[in-house]
């Protein structure tokens, strides 16, 4: 658990909180949320677990990269 956002989030809600998530996610995989509309409708019915699961991705993982970028931006 981390103080920025939880697994069972929807992708979209917590890209709109932390922008700067959306490179790091399309970087590892998630192409199409670079796509505004995808991460207006698509991504915010859509949890990481769920998503993670979708594209085959450890979520701890990626829970690990998000919490260094936006630690990164601070």
């Amino acid at each position: 658990m981390n103080p920025y956002f939880n697994l069972n989030d929807k992708v979209g809600d917590t890209l709109e909180k932390y922008p700067e998530l959306i490179d790091a996610m399309v970087g590892e995989g998630f192409l199409h949320l670079a796509d505004p509309r995808i991460r207006a409708t698509k991504a915010k019915q859509i949890s990481f677990y769920d998503a993670c699961e979708h594209h085959g991705k450890d979520p701890e993982a990626l829970e690990k990269l998000l919490v260094e970028t936006i630690e990164k931006s601070k």
